[in-house]
C-alpha cells in the first residue's frame, strides 16, 4: 500500500511540474518571407554600405542587461537581387530556446558582411555576444564588420533639425509610416504573457514591431545622404541652367545660387549658419543664399623680411621701393603687417586656407589646387576670395565650397 501511495505522490508531482512548466515547453518559431522594396541597389543608397553581402539585423530582449535578460526575437533581412529581400525572424516561444535561437542566427549570418543595424554597436551586437558567451556558443557577433546607421545619422542631427536620433524620429523626418506603435520596453510584458498563453494576437505584436524595425532600416537609408553632407564627404554637383543673381546693397551683397546635386534628398531641409549662409535642400535641388562683402580687404604678402610697413599708409611695400622712404615713416614688416589692401566684392570661404609663400592658397580641391588670392578683413580670421562672375562655372570650386559649408552645420 505504501508503495502505491508513494507512486501516486510521484505522479502528482510530475503532473504539477508539467502544469507549471508547460508554458515554457515550446519549439522555436522561424518565420521567413520575401519582401519587395522600392530601394533598389542601383539607386546609390547601398553604395554607402561597404561590403559585398550586407545583412540587416535587429533583436528584441527581455531587458537591457545581458546578465539578467535574454534574447527572445531576432530579425534579419538581406537582398536577393535589385529589389527583392529575404526576411527571417527567429522567435523563442520559451526562455529555454534562447541557446537554439542564438546558435541558428549565428550560423545563418556567417556568410554575410557587414552586419547593418541601428545602434547595434552599443546594444544589439554586445548583447548577442555576451549571451552567446554565457551559453557557451562559439559565435562572433562583435568581431564582424559592422555598419551602424545610428552613428552616421547623428552627424546630420543639426542639419535635419532632429530632436533626437531615435529610429522612429528619423522615420518621421523621412515621412515613413509605421503600423507598430510599441517600443521594445513596452513589449517585454507582452512577451511574458505570450509565453504563458501562446496568444496569436500577442505574437503578431511582437513580430510586427521587430519586422518594422528591420525593414524600416531599408527606408532609413536616405538619411545616409544627409549624413554624408554633414560629414563633408565628396559631393557631385551641377550648376543649373537657372541664371544666378546678385542682390547688391551699400556695403554688402547676396549671391543667390541654385545647384543640382547627384544625391536624392526626399525631405526638405532648411538651414542657416552664423556666418550668414542660408539654404533650402530637397530632392536633387539646393538653393543657397551666400553673403558677399563689398569693401576693402587685406591681401597678405609672402616673405615679410623683404618688405617695409608704412604705418601712415597702412600698407606694405617691397624694400626695393621702400628704401627711398624716410626711415621715420617705415618699419620692418611682420607677418601681421605685411599686407596690401584691395577694394572689391568678396566671397567668404567656409574654411581657413593657409597662406603660402606664393601668396595663394594651396587648399586641395580634389585634384586641383585652390589657386586663388585670399583676403582678410581687419582683425578677423574669416578668409575671402574675390568674387568674379566666371567663378560660377567652376564646379570643382563649388564642390569644395559646399562641403565646407555643410561641415559647419554639424
Amino acid at each position: 500500500m505504501w508503495e502505491y501511495i508513494c507512486l501516486g505522490k510521484s505522479f502528482a508531482f510530475l503532473f504539477l511540474a508539467i502544469f507549471l512548466f508547460l508554458p515554457y515547453i515550446h519549439a522555436m518559431k522561424i518565420i521567413t518571407k520575401e519582401i519587395r522594396h522600392d530601394t533598389p541597389r542601383e539607386s546609390g543608397l547601398f553604395r554607402r554600405i561597404p561590403g559585398p553581402k550586407p545583412i540587416f539585423i535587429d533583436i528584441e530582449t527581455t531587458g537591457l542587461s545581458p546578465e539578467r535578460a535574454r534574447v527572445y526575437l531576432v530579425g534579419c533581412l538581406h537582398p536577393l537581387d535589385d529589389s527583392r529581400f529575404q526576411f527571417l525572424q527567429w522567435l523563442s516561444e520559451s526562455p529555454l530556446e534562447e541557446r537554439k535561437l542564438l546558435t541558428e542566427v549565428s550560423a545563418y549570418i556567417q556568410d554575410f558582411s557587414p552586419l547593418v543595424h541601428f545602434n547595434g554597436d552599443r546594444f544589439d551586437l554586445p548583447f548577442l555576444q555576451q549571451r552567446a558567451d554565457e551559453l557557451g556558443i562559439p559565435a562572433a557577433f562583435t568581431e564582424r564588420d559592422s555598419f551602424d546607421i545610428y552613428l552616421r545619422a547623428k552627424k546630420c542631427r543639426t542639419l535635419c533639425a532632429l530632436p533626437n536620433c531615435k529610429q522612429k524620429t528619423i522615420e518621421t523626418f523621412l515621412g515613413i509610416h509605421r503600423e507598430d506603435q510599441y517600443d521594445g520596453g513596452r513589449l517585454i510584458p507582452v512577451y511574458h504573457e505570450y509565453v504563458k498563453t501562446g496568444d496569436a494576437r500577442l505574437e503578431h505584436l511582437l513580430l510586427l514591431h521587430n519586422e518594422e524595425d528591420v525593414t524600416g532600416m531599408l527606408q532609413l537609408l536616405p538619411i545616409l545622404s544627409y549624413a554624408g553632407l554633414a560629414d563633408g564627404n565628396e559631393m557631385s554637383i551641377q550648376i543649373t541652367e537657372e541664371a544666378p543673381s546678385v542682390i547688391a546693397g551699400n556695403d554688402a551683397s547676396e549671391l543667390l545660387l541654385s545647384f543640382r546635386l547627384k544625391e536624392f534628398y526626399p525631405s526638405r531641409v532648411q538651414f542657416q549658419t552664423a556666418e550668414g549662409w542660408y539654404g533650402i535642400l530637397q530632392d536633387h535641388a539646393l538653393r543657397m543664399r551666400i553673403p558677399l562683402m563689398r569693401g576693402e580687404l587685406r591681401y597678405y604678402l609672402p616673405d615679410p623680411a623683404n618688405y617695409y610697413y608704412l604705418p601712415e599708409e597702412d600698407t606694405a611695400i617691397h624694400k626695393s621701393v621702400g628704401e627711398f622712404v624716410d626711415k621715420a615713416y617705415r618699419r620692418q614688416a611682420t607677418e601681421k603687417t605685411c599686407y596690401i589692401k584691395k577694394m572689391g566684392c568678396f566671397l567668404p570661404l567656409p574654411e581657413n586656407v593657409e597662406r603660402k609663400s606664393s601668396g595663394r592658397s594651396r587648399k586641395n580641391l580634389g585634384n586641383e589646387n585652390f589657386g586663388k588670392e585670399i583676403f582678410y578683413p581687419d582683425e578677423k580670421k574669416t578668409p575671402y576670395c574675390e568674387y568674379q562672375p566666371e567663378l560660377l562655372a567652376d564646379a570643382d570650386f563649388w564642390n569644395w565650397y559646399l562641403r565646407g559649408v555643410f561641415r559647419k552645420i554639424r
